[in-house]
């Protein structure tokens, strides 16, 4: 038979083995337990999603993010007041999410149609950095201009 010198040759190299095999851990013992239950679940990354706000004196945001593949998107609109005439401002945004981490990109601006015609030139394209907590999104623009973004209807603590 041709098959004994193979099988010489493999337990030759050592791939054949009279040894017993590892053995396995076994049942995991009550203090193993006790032990895994004292470490924190970690908790979800807070949710970008929904609706937004932010006001300071005559130019209130109203924000609405979502969340597609990882992709954040959405738009806030921005209105402006000038001698008794309102511009809203509509931009659109684009970043990520990385657990509490945001980055978002202003990609696209565009003034909707209302009582008065922009008289002025559309800021740059901006970029942001920020930090969600909770219900509060902090942003830091590129110039260090800081914005808090906040639900407009929180949630409360306990629910889900």
């Amino acid at each position: 038979m041709k098959l004994f010198p193979l099988l010489l040759a493999a337990s030759a190299c050592g791939h054949i083995s009279n040894d017993p095999p590892p053995q396995l851990p076994g049942p995991r013992d009550q203090q193993d337990v006790v032990a895994d239950a004292q470490v924190p679940l970690p908790h979800p990354p807070p949710r970008v999603e929904g609706a937004w706000t932010w006001g300071t004196g005559g130019q209130p945001e109203s924000w609405t993010l979502e969340v597609t593949e990882g992709v954040v998107s959405g738009s806030y609109e921005r209105s402006v007041v000038r001698d008794a005439c309102t511009i809203v401002w509509r931009y659109s945004v684009r970043g990520a999410q990385d657990g509490t981490g945001l980055t978002l990109a202003e990609t696209d601006v565009e003034a909707l149609p209302g009582d008065c015609a922009p008289d002025a030139p559309v800021q740059e394209l901006d970029s942001a950095r920020g930090v969600i907590y909770g219900d509060v999104i902090v942003l830091q623009w590129r110039g260090g201009k800081r914005q808090v973004l906040r639900r407009p209807n929180p949630r409360p603590a306990d629910a889900e």
